[in-house]
Parts: C-alpha cells; structure tokens; sequence
C-alpha cells in the first residue's frame, strides 16, 4: 500500500493545509526544531510548528513531527527527546517523532558507535514517553557515520538523493 505525505518546516513558509490534503496527501512530518548539542529545542524551535499541527490535523491528515538533531551525547539526544515531547503535549500524533541524524559537520567527528548511541537514546526516551519512534537519515550518512545494525530495532525514514532506488 502506498501512502502519500510531506514533510514540512519554516522552509516552506505559510501552508494551505486544505489544499495539502486535496491534493492526495495523507500525512505529514512537521519539525519541532532542532536540538542544540546539549539537547535544548528551545532556540531551535521551529517557528511554524504550532501552525502546521494544528493545520495538518485540521486537515485530517495522520501526523508525525520531527526533531533535527546536533545532539553530542546520549543525555542531549535525551533531554531533546522530553523537550519535543513536552512541546507534543497539546496534539494528538498518529505517525512517529522521528529523529533527524544527518548533520554530518556535526557527527564526523564521533565515532560510528557513539553516534549510534546518541540516536537510540532519542529513540529509546521517546519510546518511554509513549511515542512511536523513528530515525531518520540518508544513505551515506548512514553508511558513513552509523552503526544500523545497532539501529536496526527502529523503524527507519531514509531519504535517498542518488535518483534511482
């Protein structure tokens, strides 16, 4: 079966959710923000978060959202995972919060294995706080600088730019 959805964030400024939704699509990943290398979301949240929750499930579209992520360490992938959750509060998901590992100015500098460990934490505490979990990334930066084995217990978003499956 193949669903049809986006993924928005401030890039794609103010969205006409009715149209979205007449246009076929059926679910949407909004980004929360992005988590600074402590964790934090605060500084990072996305400015049209509110705005698209509340416009993609007035919409009637299923609905994820998503953090970016320059998370350092496991207790930062963590305190992102609470914070997101704490934004998450006041809507109803009923696709995965996902994490968003693809920075790789960040995470060259860690090892494959640490990396691996900071996206499970994130994963793991979202799982704790009763949300789906999800990682996402692209294929190099998966091959480049994660561990999947390591990752293969979570469901996987993988964007892939090389233009042919």
């Amino acid at each position: 079966m193949e669903l049809k959805g986006i993924d928005v964030s401030k890039y794609q400024g103010e969205i006409d959710w009715p149209r979205v939704a007449a246009s076929g699509m059926q679910f949407a990943f909004v980004r929360v923000g992005w988590a600074g290398y402590e964790g934090g979301i605060d500084e990072g949240r996305d400015p049209y978060f509110a705005q698209n929750m509340r416009g993609a499930l007035d919409a009637g579209l299923a609905v994820g959202a998503y953090v970016y992520s320059y998370c350092k360490t496991a207790n930062a992938a963590r305190r992102a995972a609470r914070e997101a959750a704490a934004l998450l509060a006041p809507y109803r998901l009923t696709m995965p919060l996902a994490f968003d590992m693809e920075d790789a100015a960040t995470y060259k500098s860690i090892p494959k294995g640490d990396n691996s460990i900071i996206a499970a934490a994130f994963l793991d505490e979202v799982r704790a706080l009763g949300y789906y979990p999800m990682l996402y990334t692209y294929t190099s930066f998966a091959n480049s600088y994660l561990d999947m084995s390591a990752l293969s217990g979570y469901d996987l978003w993988l964007a892939d730019y090389r233009g042919y499956m």
